[in-house]
């Protein structure tokens, strides 16, 4: 019986689970609660011990985890944003409004989106366009607007379309059917935000090339420590001549072949494998023309995000680099497709190595409040029977 409450209690101390993270970075300070988008720094998708990167975890200043959901696990990922236009002038007289807007990026336009106090009146439209804004050229005939949409602060998005141009400046009227002019918000366009498909450029540090017997050139990278992921390579290579070369790519999980040619720009980028740069070769197969004499080679890794809720005025740590980690199972993966697509962006600071002796807890299932606390009454019952047949002992003795 003693042997076995020993057990007992020496497998409950032992279950207490916790996690040995490698490293840990202070994510930003939150100014606003809601959902963020934390962009991870190259080094820390290179300190990660695992190639999905499900070993990073996200805990508030209390050790709570909060989920996250990690995006950019494909590259070439845009979204569409709205950003406001400059009013430059906005005239009312009587059922006219006269609208200019700045165009001084030269943006190829061909849709604005005007946000109005809602009124139920026929609406119309004239778009015309100037670089000076003195002399005014017609761009869009009178048009009634047929699309209007609901904002989300209430009041009606009005969608004008007229034919793509790029004014520096561009006039809309809007005309409506009664005698009192319309009460304008805000003037908005649409522009591509390519936030997952961003690439970053890392050392690589000094490379070895070896031509050998064998008509091929092998590359390396001796100074590369850290598994940092490549998702796109550049070239630039020195010789004059035409070259048409066949190149593999590998490492030990991954392998992929491309072309350098000197009618292309040698930019190669990987869709479907990522390299680690710590092991990565690069093999050129030469044929029977001289090697290559190439004067550098840049590395470039995918902007990659974890989505998460976090609240104002809250100190949140990330921690990664443990081999050992489960896959987290979060509920936020089955809302991807709900999350607002402009969230802010935030940063980490740079790696710190966490210290072997400084432990972080991850809650496992034996701490579970249920288990915990049948835990302690089967252990409670079983002292309790320990005693009284201890005390039955003694009476017995006496």
């Amino acid at each position: 019986m003693k042997y076995f409450l020993g057990v007992l209690l020496l497998g409950l101390g032992s279950l207490s689970g916790y996690a040995q993270y490698a490293y840990k970075s202070e994510i930003s300070e939150i100014t606003q609660s809601g959902y963020h988008n934390i962009q991870l720094s190259q080094e820390a998708i290179a300190l990660s011990k695992k190639t999905d990167l499900s070993d990073m975890r996200i805990q508030d200043e209390q050790g709570n985890e909060v989920p996250y959901l990690l995006r950019s696990d494909e590259p070439m990922k845009g979204i569409d944003r709205f950003i406001d236009c400059e009013i430059c002038q906005n005239v009312e007289q009587d059922s006219i409004n006269s609208i200019v807007v700045s165009n001084k990026d030269k943006s190829y336009l061909s849709r604005l989106y005007i946000t109005v106090r809602k009124a139920d009146v026929k609406k119309d439209y004239v778009v015309r366009g100037s670089d000076d804004q003195k002399k005014w050229y017609i761009v869009k005939q009178r048009s009634m607007v047929n699309n209007i949409s609901q904002a989300e602060d209430g009041n009606e998005t009005l969608i004008v379309d007229f034919p793509k141009g790029n004014f520096t400046y561009y006039k809309i009227e809007l005309i409506n059917n009664q005698k009192n002019p319309l009460d304008i918000i805000r003037v908005e366009r649409l522009t591509d935000y390519d936030i997952y498909g961003n690439y970053v450029e890392f050392y690589l540090g000094r490379f070895v090339q070896k031509d050998s017997i064998d008509k091929k050139s092998y590359i390396t990278f001796p100074n590369a420590k850290d598994n940092y992921r490549i998702n796109k390579i550049a070239f630039v290579i020195k010789n004059d001549f035409n070259y048409y070369r066949d190149v593999i790519i590998q490492d030990d999980n991954s392998y992929s072949n491309f072309v350098l040619s000197s009618k292309l720009n040698n930019d190669i980028e990987f869709n479907a494998n990522t390299f680690q740069t710590a092991n990565v070769c690069l093999t050129i197969s030469n044929n029977d023309n001289p090697p290559l004499v190439i004067d550098s080679i840049k590395a470039f890794g995918l902007s990659r995000y974890l989505s998460a809720y976090l609240e104002a005025g809250k100190k949140y740590t990330l921690f990664y680099g443990d081999k050992k980690a489960a896959i987290p199972d979060y509920d936020i993966v089955y809302f991807r497709n709900e999350l607002p697509e402009n969230m802010p962006i935030i940063s980490i600071s740079d790696a710190q190595l966490i210290p072997h002796k400084e432990k972080i807890k991850e809650k496992l299932w034996i701490e579970n409040p249920f288990f915990m606390w049948s835990a302690i009454i089967i252990v409670g019952l079983f002292i309790t029977f320990l005693c009284i047949r201890m005390i039955r002992d003694i009476s017995r003795k006496k």
